[in-house]
């Protein structure tokens, strides 16, 4: 096991991944899954932006019971949000974000993408109660 600021084993499997079919989104959030991993995966959305989407039930297997012992998420990322439009100066239009406790979505620029993408895996890892 390599050391890592979470001591978190690292396994193969991206930590998110661009979405190019729904068969490839559903092998990703079964790998995940499998491995107890939070599953996020980044979306095209419209010129110069990306939606990235995440899903912690992945990080219970699947197990919705289980998922209820979940640290509260949305808020938190809701918030970090928030503050990333106001940091950019995003225009308000592109202001997007939807779902709940076990998955969400929002709207970054997409060069912004792969650093809140890898930031937002580490961050739901510390969610698993």
């Amino acid at each position: 096991m390599s050391s890592n600021p979470m001591n978190i084993e690292e396994t193969e499997l991206p930590h998110y991944i661009r979405s190019k079919s729904d068969k490839q989104d559903d092998d990703h959030y079964i790998q995940c899954s499998t491995k107890n991993l939070p599953s996020i995966i980044i979306y095209t959305d419209s010129r110069g932006y990306v939606r990235i989407s995440y899903d912690t039930l992945s990080m219970f297997g699947g197990d919705l019971k289980e998922s209820e012992k979940q640290l509260p998420t949305v808020d938190q990322v809701m918030k970090m949000y928030k503050g990333y439009f106001k940091t950019f100066s995003l225009p308000d239009v592109k202001f997007q974000a939807s779902g709940g406790e076990d998955a969400f979505g929002f709207v970054v620029k997409k060069e912004h993408a792969d650093f809140i993408a890898e930031g937002l895996y580490y961050f739901l890892l510390t969610r698993k109660a």
